[in-house]
């Protein structure tokens, strides 16, 4: 069996990393397409 307490943390914790992680992404692709201009 799952240990939910331990589990959903966990996940909430990864899918706000992955969050940050595509918002950091997506601003550096901004601000590369923006150079390149």
């Amino acid at each position: 069996m799952w240990d939910y307490d331990r589990l959903f943390p966990a996940i909430r914790h990864v899918y706000m990393a992955i969050n940050i992680t595509l918002m950091y992404l997506v601003h550096d692709a901004k601000s590369v397409r923006v150079r390149h201009r």
